[in-house]
């Protein structure tokens, strides 16, 4: 009544509700599809275009936009980049080949390679920073160099790190990722097993 008109009131409880409800605030001006042209080209004065007068000429900021800038509200979201982090059992790393690949060029080229995995064995090893670290927080003080195939010291920014997910039934592996969370500094898969100097057979 006081309005004159209906009002549709919802609550909003989810983020993604609220995002839903700005979101052609965040998506920016409005735009259109313009052609144009110089009348003067045939001529023979030369004529400047000023693009960035052009540019704000023809600009349009809608009241909400306008509203949200005034404010400083945050235009848009960042957040960490996440790294996916992989593992295998010993002599259990993934390779990839094509059908028509032979089988020992295939297994020369992987034979001595390392894996992101084996890799993080031969960083402990060299860096003792990454001692104190699990396979998951690796990436936070490391970056993974994919064509090295090595582990390197970060130097700026920040990285999360995520291990893959293994289903329960996968027995020997699913155990592994279990002690990936909580054994630091490991060099080899024997280290993995090892809890408080006692060295068990499985994980």
């Amino acid at each position: 009544m006081r309005y004159q008109a209906h009002v549709n009131t919802e609550y909003c409880n989810k983020t993604n509700s609220i995002k839903y409800l700005f979101k052609y605030v965040n998506k920016g001006p409005d735009r259109a599809t313009l052609k144009i042209s110089n009348n003067f080209a045939q001529s023979d004065k030369e004529t400047i275009i000023d693009e960035i007068k052009r540019y704000y000429d023809c600009r349009y900021l809608s009241p909400c936009e306008v509203a949200w800038r005034i404010f400083a509200f945050d235009i848009h979201h960042r957040w960490h980049p996440v790294q996916r982090l992989t593992f295998h059992l010993p002599g259990q790393q993934s390779t990839l080949f094509k059908d028509d690949d032979d089988i020992n060029v295939v297994f020369n080229r992987y034979e001595n390679t390392n894996t992101m995995f084996l890799a993080w064995f031969e960083a402990n090893k060299v860096y003792t920073q990454g001692k104190e670290l699990t396979y998951f927080e690796f990436p936070s003080k490391f970056v993974w160099f994919a064509k090295e195939k090595e582990w390197k010291p970060r130097k700026k920014g920040y990285n999360i790190g995520r291990l893959t997910y293994i289903p329960p039934g996968c027995g020997e592996l699913y155990y592994l990722r279990i002690l990936l969370t909580i054994q630091k500094g490991c060099i080899d898969y024997e280290s993995i097993k090892t809890i408080d100097g006692k060295f068990y057979e499985t994980y």
